[in-house]
C-alpha cells in the first residue's frame, strides 16, 4: 500500500512540474510542484588539489566545514522528500566515494537512482562498495570519472594533483568487469593547451569500452604554475 502510494505522489508531482513547465510565463517561475532530483553534497572536501577548482583555496576552507554529512541527517533527508524525489546526485565539489561510511549511504538510496560524479582516486574498497551495491539492485542512473589524463605523466601532472593514475586506473578495470560498466562515463576537462589532447583520451576511453565526453576549461593555467613541457603546448 506505501509503494502505490509513493508511486502516486511521485506521479502527481511530476505533473505539476510539466504543468509548471507550460505556464512558466503565467507562474513567473514559481513551480507548483517538488523537485524531482536534488543533490546532496555528503563529503564538504576532496581528496585531491586540483588547479582551477575551488575545493583548495583558502577562502572555500574558510567558508565551509570539512566533515562527513551523518547517515541520521541522510536518512531524515531521504524520509522527507522520498515521496516526490527519484533521483540523487550525491556530489558536488566533495569526493563522495571518501565518505567514511559509503556503503551505509549507498543503502539509503537504494529505492531511488542515484548519479555519483569521482575522480576514483579512492581505496579499492569503496569501489568494490559500489559494485557489490549495484549487484544487489542499487539503482546506479550514471558513475562519472573525472579523468583528464590517459597516462601517469598527463594524469597527475596536467591537472588531478594528488591523485594516483595507477590506482584509478585499477578501480576502471574493476567497473568495467563488472555490471557497473554501462553506466560508467569518462569525463575529461580540455583547455586546449596540450597538444592531441583530444585524440589521447579518445584512443583511451575507446580501450575501455566507455563513453566519454568533455568539459571545456576556460581558466589560465600558467597562473597555477601548471608544469607542463613546452613541447607539449599547442
Amino acid at each position: 500500500m506505501f509503494g502505490k502510494w509513493h508511486k502516486l505522489r511521485s506521479l502527481k508531482n511530476k505533473l505539476l512540474l510539466v504543468l509548471s513547465v507550460k505556464l512558466k510565463k503565467l507562474l513567473a517561475g514559481r513551480m507548483l510542484g517538488n523537485p524531482a532530483s536534488i543533490a546532496l553534497e555528503t563529503v564538504g572536501n576532496c581528496n585531491l588539489n586540483c588547479p582551477g577548482c575551488p575545493v583548495p583555496t583558502q577562502a572555500f576552507k574558510e567558508s565551509r566545514v570539512k566533515k562527513f554529512m551523518a547517515l541520521d541527517e541522510l536518512n531524515y533527508i531521504h524520509n522527507f522528500i522520498g515521496d516526490y524525489c527519484d533521483t540523487y546526485i550525491l556530489s558536488l565539489w566533495g569526493e563522495s566515494l571518501i565518505h567514511k561510511e559509503f556503503p551505509e549511504v549507498l543503502e539509503i538510496f537504494s529505492d531511488k537512482r542515484v548519479i555519483i560524479s569521482t575522480n576514483l582516486s579512492v581505496p579499492e574498497r569503496q569501489v568494490k562498495a559500489l559494485i557489490a551495491w549495484v549487484e544487489r539492485g542499487g539503482q546506479l542512473q550514471e558513475l562519472i570519472v573525472s579523468m583528464d589524463g590517459w597516462d601517469k605523466d598527463s594524469y597527475e601532472t596536467y591537472y588531478r594533483h594528488g591523485g594516483k593514475f595507477d590506482l584509478v586506473s585499477s578501480n576502471l578495470r574493476l567497473l568495467v568487469d563488472s555490471q557497473v560498466n554501462t553506466k560508467v562515463s569518462l569525463q575529461f576537462l580540455d583547455n586546449g593547451s596540450i597538444l592531441g589532447f583530444r585524440e589521447k583520451s579518445e584512443a583511451f576511453s575507446e580501450q575501455l569500452g566507455l563513453r566519454f565526453s568533455y568539459s571545456k576549461m576556460d581558466q589560465n593555467f600558467d597562473r597555477f604554475k601548471r608544469d607542463v613541457s613546452p613541447d607539449n603546448k599547442c
